[in-house]
């Protein structure tokens, strides 16, 4: 990937994957006569590319709630814990990471 995207922004943000070289991505569709495979595959091609991973781009990462917790760093993670508390107090957009959650 690189170029502009690697760049640090002039506002903070919390775009995971901007550092990594290449981004691979994987899709099935769980039906038809495969559809039972699709995940064994899809988990196949995550731990085959693991040892170069630098992450996941959140929009594509189809991770389980534990598993986004390690698309950001600790710094990042407070940051975005800020701003949905200050934005979004109640709670009306859904957070599935318990650890969002206040």
């Amino acid at each position: 990937m690189g170029g502009a995207l690697t760049q640090p922004q002039r506002v903070p943000n919390a775009i995971a994957g901007r550092h990594g070289a290449f981004n691979v991505i994987a899709i099935g569709v769980p039906a038809g006569p495969l559809g039972d495979q699709v995940g064994a595959h899809l988990t196949a091609v995550t731990r085959a590319v693991a040892p170069w991973s630098a992450g996941a781009l959140l929009n594509f990462c189809g991770l389980d709630a534990a598993e986004r917790e390690q698309l950001w760093t600790p710094d990042q993670r407070v940051r975005l814990e800020t701003i949905r508390r200050r934005h979004d107090p109640t709670g009306v957009l859904r957070v599935d990471d318990p650890s969002f959650v206040g």
